[in-house]
């Protein structure tokens, strides 16, 4: 789904990804705010895939990690990419219609 070295995450990072949800302890870029008024993407939404998702991939672009997480909510599927790095941030949002 993105571009990059794929790498293979731990469990420790998907529940530190996790718990800094839980604890808002992220940022939203402004394209990733862009992209959730344009697909109509809620802070709930973001909030809830951070909290609950599961992770899809992480990949390493020589800069920083970044990983896919999906969750459905409301029978959407919502995926969000993180960097893993500080500062924590959400760098973009998407839904996968069927």
């Amino acid at each position: 789904m993105f571009h990059g070295k794929n790498i293979k995450i731990s469990k420790e990072t998907v529940d530190l990804i996790n718990k800094l949800f839980l604890s808002k302890k992220y940022e939203l870029t402004d394209h990733a705010i862009l992209k959730m008024s344009d697909r109509n993407i809620s802070d709930f939404d973001v909030y809830g895939c951070g909290c609950y998702g599961k992770d899809i991939e992480c990949q390493f672009h020589g800069r920083d990690f970044k990983v896919l997480l999906h969750k459905i909510i409301n029978s959407r599927q919502i995926y969000i990419v993180t960097t893993v790095d500080e500062p924590f941030t959400v760098i973009t949002v998407c839904l996968m219609f069927e």
